[in-house]
């Protein structure tokens, strides 16, 4: 019998739906199996994401610090967003995740910091001689525990906790690394550490790879913006966003609004001045503090929510990243009748907000059709900050990778 090439079984894959028959055809040989890790676009054709409802097969819910049970210690824990695929298993703690941690208390003192890709970023531990890191990745029970990093860290003064950065193999596609290219893969991740000072930005950025063993590489520098004049400003988001090659921050100060830049293949460091968005909307005690993210389109956005209502400013970036137009979104939820006198925003991940209200309900909100849902497996619990809030997506077709990754 003649053998069947490998573009025909491509097109027969393609059509299948279900992960467990992709992961049993994967496991047949290793041709089968390159051709379905190798190709992230065939991934996404195989296992679609529906926009309905509510994004929910990426958004999965969010990682927090609670008390939860009631009387124990502050730990980690997930809380799954409504309609969530995880939602069946309800609030877990995150130790859950992972069956063969060091010990049972390994996560007592964790602080969740960010996520990208399904990988999350924690503070372990925190002290004057230091901060200990890991990258977990919760679906495949896996962590990296990185080496401590001496650096001043305290949760309970903002100014001093700098900002954080989560990058994967896809934001760095210029690491070409030996060896195992799938392993590579499903492996690589890099984490950056900055800290600005007001009176002028002068960073000092630590960074680590997966990929170096040598531990942390540490550098700092006056960064000016694009007039080269020295800029008075602040760091005001501590959690990076990914876009176009770089983390960013976001920064305001009596000079505007600026987000500081880091390249995500070559580390240069700079400062950009967002123009559009209007500096009084930060400033005025009607309006949460402003939060940078991505919209669907891979555009920066800035998203700036009323405290006594439910409309929601919206800055999206033009091509160029650095002009703004603005829009508004009225956020509905016709379940909710009772009176609620300040929301706050929480975080946003691939197109939902995260809310809070002065009444401890927590909701999720569509930034395409600005319906609110409620999250009902929630303690309402005190507490619940956007410092040490984290939200959570999944990238199915990543992790699919992943598993076939430790099963071959």
């Amino acid at each position: 019998m003649a053998a069947v090439s490998y573009d025909v079984v491509r097109e027969i894959l393609v059509r299948l739906k279900d992960v467990t028959t992709l992961f049993r055809c994967a496991m047949v040989c290793k041709g089968w199996c390159s051709l379905l890790v190798s190709d992230d676009s065939f991934l996404r054709r195989c296992l679609p994401v529906p926009e309905k409802p509510c994004g929910s097969a990426l958004f999965a819910g969010f990682v927090t610090k609670l008390r939860w049970p009631v009387g124990q210690p502050p730990a980690p824990c997930f809380v799954p967003a409504p309609r969530s695929v995880l939602g069946r298993h309800g609030l877990r703690v995150l130790s859950s995740f992972f069956p063969s941690a060091r010990h049972a208390g390994f996560f007592d003192h964790a602080v969740p910091l960010t996520s990208r890709h399904g990988l999350l970023l924690v503070c372990l531990d925190s002290d004057p001689s230091g901060v200990l890191l890991a990258v977990c990745d919760p679906l495949a029970g896996m962590l990296h525990e990185l080496p401590r990093l001496e650096h001043y860290w305290d949760f309970e003064n903002t100014s001093r906790v700098g900002g954080y950065a989560l990058l994967t193999d896809s934001d760095c596609s210029s690491f070409n690394g030996d060896g195992d290219g799938l392993q590579q893969r499903t492996r690589f991740f890099k984490v950056l550490i900055v800290t600005v000072e007001k009176s002028r930005v002068h960073y000092t950025l630590h960074a680590f790879s997966s990929a170096d063993q040598s531990g942390w590489n540490t550098r700092s520098g006056v960064v000016k913006d694009e007039e080269d004049k020295n800029v008075s400003t602040m760091l005001r988001q501590h959690n990076a966003v990914v876009c176009d090659g770089a983390a960013r921050w976001l920064l305001w100060g009596m000079a505007g609004v600026h987000t500081l830049d880091v390249s995500c293949k070559t580390g240069h460091v700079s400062l950009i001045r967002m123009t559009g968005v209007q500096l009084h909307y930060f400033r005025d005690q009607l309006h949460d503090h402003p939060y940078l993210s991505i919209d669907g389109e891979g555009k920066l956005m800035v998203l700036g929510l009323r405290r006594d209502s439910r409309e929601l400013e919206i800055w999206t970036s033009h091509k160029d990243g650095r002009s703004f137009q603005a829009s508004m979104l009225k956020l509905k939820d016709q379940n909710l009748p009772r009176k609620v006198d300040v929301y706050t925003c929480l975080g946003e991940k691939h197109g939902m907000i995260l809310i809070k209200d002065n009444n401890k309900h927590v909701y999720v909100a569509d930034l395409k059709t600005g319906v609110m849902h409620e999250v009902k497996d929630w303690p309402r619990s005190n507490g619940l900050s956007r410092r040490k809030t984290v939200p959570w997506e999944i990238d199915w077709p990543g992790f699919f990778v992943s598993q076939l990754a430790s099963a071959v």
